[in-house]
């Protein structure tokens, strides 16, 4: 009997416990009642399914700190990729189910050596799905060991897991010529830039660049001393690797070889010029779009004004030689700096206006004057080479003599400076110097031996005419025009006709004429095939010829019509009878 009491005892005392019976409720996983009858979560049910590690598995195969390789050791080939997968777990290493940011790094990505991508985009963060994080890691010119770290924050704290990947050098397949950097350079103590960078690039089978690789470089000439500062070279984290050219005293093309050392892979560079690099006077050449603008009774119209420069050698001078301008009516931009050996500016329309409608365009730069290299060494030597000093030299282009005088802007195209011709005065001496005789330029060999390496002002110059719109009429008619005509049956008659504009000057570019007849004969003209005016600084002639009819008398008039500038003028009439 004791030990049934004892049992109902025992089986009463376990009910009491699990309905609370007459004491306080006890601490559960499940949760709690609220003070409305709600039931919350509890603290230790958040900390069981909240991220607290991060690393490779779960459960007792979790590994804290450690990133899943998809290839897992193995070596990654050059621009492969791999999954890389990291886990989120809670204290007791289950799954987290909360979501959070993985960021990932590593030195070849910060150095654009390597690319995360989630999904399709290429980014460096994942977002975890219970409590997994994906990432694709791709080489993309990687080489070697990189350290992948993965990062997040929990609860306010950094965690991180971590993988070494390796990745496999690529196959060198490409080199390329990237720049050569200047494209010119001067001849040895000519006193230009004296070297030249070649720039070039090694890609492998991806078209990754390629780096660590060693590169050796050869020159396809050593003319007059060309050289290189080193005979190879490595590969930066871009792929790229320069050669330095040192310039010889021989004007030459150059070309730099670059062969990827145990690979056969060549490339060979685009031509580098060696020249003075300094412009000398008989290679500038000044144009114009437009001899005849039609600018005297307009303000504003334009022009093309065009320099082209070459050196001593006709090769182009370096990119960014800078050309000065001035005129002596309307106005001119101030410079213009060479690229490909040529530059333009503008001019325009304007007051100041010559009388005379002439304008004087000058252009000026820096340079060498010229001779005539007989024995070809590249350089002036005294009693050998040709330098003409006698002949036109007082003109400010001069084309029988080498030997320069200041350059002057020569106004009114007489071919000397007058006191008010305006003068570049190279010396500074606040006087206009003549020709020394001597032959002056970089390429001088020996200074004092009939020569000097002193610079001078080399130029060219250019006359354009304002135009006006209407013609030079003496009595109404163009200069040449008859006022009457007189023919026999079927006799022709030529007549000269001048075309002027009312300064003298040519007319317009694009000026047409046509003729007007009431005549029982026939008036024709050989006016330019073109039909108008070209672009030139003179008047124009042509032929007007009348012919008489073949069985009756002749009668009528002709008159010329002119129009320029949208403006049409004409002429009185010409009167046409028998005898």
């Amino acid at each position: 009997m004791r030990t049934s009491y004892f049992i109902q005892t025992t089986m009463l005392s376990l009910v009491c416990f699990l309905t609370a019976c007459g004491g306080d409720k006890p601490t559960t996983d499940t949760g709690t009642s609220s003070s409305n009858g709600n039931t919350t979560t509890s603290s230790s049910t958040a900390a069981a399914t909240t991220a607290a590690k991060i690393g490779s598995g779960s459960g007792t195969g979790f590994s804290e700190g450690v990133i899943n390789v998809g290839i897992g050791t193995t070596t990654l080939s050059a621009g492969g990729t791999t999954e890389l997968t990291v886990n989120l777990v809670t204290s007791d290493n289950t799954l987290a189910s909360n979501s959070l940011t993985v960021t990932f790094n590593s030195p070849c990505y910060a150095t654009g050596d390597a690319i995360f991508k989630s999904g399709s985009s290429i980014t460096n963060k994942a977002s975890s799905t219970e409590g997994e994080a994906v990432i694709t890691y791709q080489a993309n010119g990687c080489v070697g060991d990189d350290l992948v770290t993965a990062s997040v924050a929990i609860s306010g704290v950094s965690k991180t897991a971590t993988a070494t990947i390796d990745v496999a050098q690529d196959t060198v397949t490409a080199i390329e010529t990237i720049s050569v950097v200047p494209a010119t350079i001067s001849l040895k103590g000519t006193g230009g830039k004296e070297t030249s960078t070649v720039t070039f690039r090694v890609t492998g089978s991806t078209g990754s660049p390629v780096k660590n690789t060693t590169v050796d470089f050869s020159l396809n000439s050593t003319a007059g001393g060309l050289a290189l500062a080193s005979a190879s070279g490595v590969t930066d984290s871009k792929g790229e690797v320069s050669a330095t050219v040192q310039s010889g005293s021989i004007p030459t093309n150059v070309n730099v070889t670059a062969t990827a050392r145990g690979f056969t892979v060549s490339t060979q560079s685009n031509d580098l010029v060696v020249s003075t690099g300094i412009p000398d006077q008989n290679s500038i050449s000044l144009s114009v779009s437009t001899y005849n603008p039609a600018s005297w009774e307009t303000d504003g119209v334009e022009i093309d004004v065009t320099i082209l420069l070459a050196d001593a050698f006709n090769n182009f001078v370096p990119d960014n030689t800078a050309v000065y301008f001035t005129a002596s009516g309307g106005a001119i931009d101030s410079n213009c700096k060479t690229e490909g050996g040529s530059c333009s500016v503008k001019w325009r329309s304007q007051e100041f206006r010559p009388s005379n409608g002439r304008v004087k365009i000058r252009a000026t730069t820096e340079g060498n004057e010229s001779f005539t290299d007989v024995n070809g060494n590249g350089y002036y030597d005294s009693g050998v080479d040709i330098f003409r000093n006698t002949g036109n030299c007082t003109y400010n282009v001069p084309t029988t003599c080498d030997d320069l005088v200041e350059a002057y802007l020569d106004k009114n195209s007489n071919n000397q400076r007058d006191n008010d011709d305006e003068f570049v005065d190279y010396n500074n001496n606040s006087a206009f110097d003549t020709n020394n005789g001597i032959y002056n330029g970089v390429l001088c060999k020996t200074e004092g031996a009939g020569c000097t390496k002193t610079g001078v002002t080399i130029r060219d110059d250019a006359t354009i005419v304002m135009s006006s719109i209407y013609p030079q009429l003496i009595g109404g008619m163009l200069p040449g025009q008859p006022s009457n005509v007189i023919v026999g049956a079927g006799e022709s008659k030529p007549y000269t006709i001048t075309l002027a504009d009312s300064l003298g000057n040519s007319m317009p570019a694009g000026t047409k004429i046509t003729i007007t007849s009431d005549t029982n004969g026939t008036v024709t003209h050989n006016f330019p095939t073109s039909g108008v005016v070209a672009t030139t600084i003179d008047p124009v002639s042509f032929t007007v010829t009348v012919k008489g009819h073949a069985s009756e008398p002749t009668t009528g008039s002709f008159y010329i019509n002119v129009t320029a500038g949208g403006i049409t003028t004409s002429t009185a009439a010409t009167t046409i009878s028998s005898n």
